[in-house]
C-alpha cells in the first residue's frame, strides 16, 4: 500500500470514530518547507476510550495491526501508540493529546490542508 493510501485509510478512520487529529513531525516539517525522512508519520490525537475502541474496531479486517489495549494505555498516561500498515510497513504513531489548554490551541490553530496526492483533507500542526 501507498503513503497516500495509508493516509487515507488512517484519516478516514480517526474520522469515523469522532476523534480530532493534526499532522505532526516530518511531514508537518515538510509542509512548512523543512523536508525530512522519515518512515512514520506522526500524529497528535484527541480522544476518548470509547471512540479508540470504535477506531481500532475499523481495522480489524484488513492489514493493520493495532491493539486496543495500547491505545487506551496511551490515553491513561497521555502518551503514544502506534497503528502499522503491515503491507507497506508505513507506521502511524498516534500521539494522544496533553490535555492542557496549549494542545487545545493548538488544534485550533492547525492549517487546514487538502492533498490532491492523498485525496484526504489533513490538519498540519504550525511550527
Amino acid at each position: 500500500m501507498k503513503l497516500p493510501e495509508v493516509l487515507r485509510n488512517i484519516t478516514g478512520a480517526l474520522d469515523k470514530a469522532g476523534i480530532s487529529y493534526m499532522l505532526t513531525g516530518s511531514f508537518a516539517s515538510a509542509y512548512h518547507g523543512s523536508p525530512r525522512t522519515t518512515q512514520d508519520i506522526d500524529m497528535v490525537i484527541e480522544a476518548t476510550a470509547e471512540q479508540l475502541l470504535n477506531f481500532v474496531n475499523l481495522f480489524l479486517k484488513i492489514d493493520y495491526y493495532v491493539e486496543l489495549d495500547a491505545g487506551i494505555e496511551a490515553l491513561r498516561r497521555q502518551a503514544m501508540f502506534n497503528i502499522v500498515d503491515t503491507s507497506s510497513g508505513w507506521k502511524v504513531d498516534l500521539i494522544i493529546a496533553n490535555r492542557a489548554v496549549s494542545a487545545k490551541k493548538n488544534f485550533v490553530a492547525a492549517n487546514e490542508f487538502n492533498s490532491r496526492a492523498t485525496r484526504c483533507s489533513l490538519r498540519v500542526a504550525k511550527m
